[in-house]
């Protein structure tokens, strides 16, 4: 990313509303979004043909020198990195080709869940990963410690084209298309703005396995796992890196 103007980002009381906007014209910006969005699992099967997302609470964010608060009950970790998202208000059903310009903040994020509190089920006609707590919970989306200010006329595509993200999973560059289309997606069932904060860029996480009698959630050996005491780490670039201690079991 060049040219882009990168200013500190700091997390106030979760629970409030955006008290400044990534365009606000301040030098640092302050990120309160109401909830946060993140992309679904992938499906290991002849039948994804559907694409899903979760919604994360507003207190599961976590400021970039925060503590992740750990219960013996989350039991083993897993996270991604992942860019966040802030667009301009954008109506619904905004074309994928289009969507891209509404971005008016970008930072980095780490996506957490509790892989042994994911659950499957059956809802409506197709089977789904019940995030529920185990997507949740409190820290459960750190964000790093800078946000890009992207104004009008940046070309967003390109800026992302030369962004790497890397987690304990590996480095890895950022699929264009692929964002567009889930920022497209959450649009046809969200009115995103900045009281929305969508996650998306990694391409590895849950995956929901159907090749079977009992659908279960699959993730790959090379996931990182943690624990109370371990360290969540990503790094992004511009936007700065995130090391989050995952408090110990008596925090």
């Amino acid at each position: 990313m060049h040219g882009v103007d990168v200013v500190p980002v700091s997390v106030t009381g979760s629970r409030e509303r955006p008290s400044a906007q990534p365009d606000s014209g301040t030098r640092d910006a302050v990120l309160t979004p109401s909830i946060i969005v993140a992309p679904g699992p992938r499906v290991d099967s002849g039948l994804d043909r559907h694409r899903e997302f979760y919604v994360k609470p507003a207190h599961c964010l976590l400021a970039p020198a925060g503590t992740l608060p750990y219960r013996p009950d989350l039991g083993t970790l897993s996270y991604r990195a992942q860019l966040g998202f802030i667009l301009e208000p954008t109506d619904r059903f905004t074309p994928p080709a289009q969507i891209l310009s509404r971005v008016r903040g970008l930072v980095a994020a780490a996506e957490v869940v509790s892989i042994d509190r994911l659950e499957v089920g059956w809802e409506g006609t197709m089977w789904h990963i019940r995030y529920g707590e185990g997507g949740a919970f409190d820290g459960a989306c750190p964000i790093g410690p800078s946000m890009a200010r992207i104004g009008a006329g940046d070309s967003l595509p390109e800026q992302l084209e030369g962004l790497r993200l890397t987690d304990a999973w590996g480095s890895f560059g950022i699929d264009v298309g692929d964002v567009a289309s889930f920022l497209g997606y959450v649009n046809r069932w969200l009115r995103l703005g900045p009281e929305v904060l969508v996650l998306s860029g990694a391409g590895h996480g849950p995956r929901l396995r159907l090749d079977g009698q009992q659908p279960t959630v699959v993730f790959d050996e090379r996931e990182p796992r943690v624990r109370a005491g371990g360290m969540i780490t990503v790094e992004a670039g511009i936007l700065g890196a995130i090391g989050v201690q995952i408090g110990g079991l008596d925090s």
